[in-house]
């Protein structure tokens, strides 16, 4: 009596589409980390550049315009007056700090253009007028950055998946 011999199948050989998903993740979240990266950091770099001022500041902004009062000098406190020498509020959201170039930021204060003209900003210390942090491009590099953590996690799966179907091959 002859027993059929049996044979394991041969491998399946596709496509290794969980490596292809986890490198297709990895790139998106490098480039997310990359935009996202310079979003947030872009209007600091601009921050270093800018001399400081010592004397009140007259800055030209559109109603909407936005701005941020950044100074190296800790506890500095600013006024800000609009074109019809009414005082701005402040809208900051907490403390922000910064640091770029050799030189460390403090948000002393943020604020908004109601109306169109020349806004004039004084301060108690040396200070700079530029952009606020892009809150935009912090979050995005932050879910980049989260999104670059699993997606290294599937590539390696992938790549161990795909390494031990092709030693059965």
């Amino acid at each position: 009596m002859s027993h059929p011999q049996y044979s394991t199948p041969p491998a399946k050989q596709g496509r290794p589409w969980v490596l292809i998903v986890g490198s297709v993740l990895l790139l998106i979240s490098l480039l997310l980390c990359a935009v996202g990266g310079f979003l947030g950091v872009a209007p600091i770099m601009d921050l270093a550049d800018q001399p400081e001022q010592t004397a009140p500041q007259t800055v030209q902004l559109a109603q909407g315009d936005s701005r941020a009062v950044w100074s190296q000098t800790a506890g500095a406190s600013c006024t800000v007056r609009g074109p019809d020498a009414a005082m701005v509020t402040d809208t900051s959201t907490g403390e922000s700090s910064a640091s770029w170039g050799g030189k460390s930021f403090e948000r002393v204060m943020s604020f908004e253009a109601d109306e169109a003209g020349d806004h004039t900003v004084s301060c108690t210390a040396p200070f700079v007028v530029g952009e606020d942090m892009s809150v935009g491009g912090i979050v995005m590099a932050t879910f980049g950055s989260m999104l670059c953590c699993f997606a290294v996690v599937i590539l390696a799966v992938g790549l161990v998946l795909w390494l031990s179907r092709r030693r059965r091959a």
